[in-house]
């Protein structure tokens, strides 16, 4: 889990982090660092460079970056101390963030479960509130 995405077609540079296990295609690449300890450090270094990956991108449909186009682009890293500093920083925000997008999938799932059934008439107020 953790894994930096990154779109290498069409929308070149659309970058997101993944919070649980998933499937990607071909079009994209998938970043975590060597020992799988820094993915927020790995998430905000891409950010940083997509606006420098997206000037070497080519292609005559769409545009394309290749694994050539990484292996190409300078890459400083701050001491290893500082990456651990950063992400022992951020990740108490980070795991916050994505608390609140499980909650508010989950809200929006409740929601959309019930008010069609509280708008039919299929289920009352009333009948609700013991549960909750």
């Amino acid at each position: 889990t953790k894994t930096t995405i990154f779109s290498a077609r069409r929308t070149v540079g659309a970058c997101c982090l993944l919070g649980k296990e998933m499937a990607m295609n071909q079009t994209n690449y998938g970043f975590v660092s060597k020992d799988k300890v820094y993915p927020y450090f790995v998430f905000f270094s891409l950010l940083s460079i997509v606006q420098q990956l997206r000037q070497y991108s080519y292609g005559t449909i769409f545009d394309t970056i290749t694994t050539k186009t990484f292996e190409n682009t300078p890459c400083t890293l701050p001491p290893k101390i500082n990456i651990h500093k950063f992400e022992k920083l951020i990740t108490p925000f980070m795991d916050l963030v994505l608390q609140n997008q499980y909650q508010s999938l989950t809200l929006s799932v409740l929601r959309d479960t019930l008010l069609p059934k509280l708008l039919s008439g299929e289920v009352r107020i009333k009948d609700v509130e013991h549960v909750l």
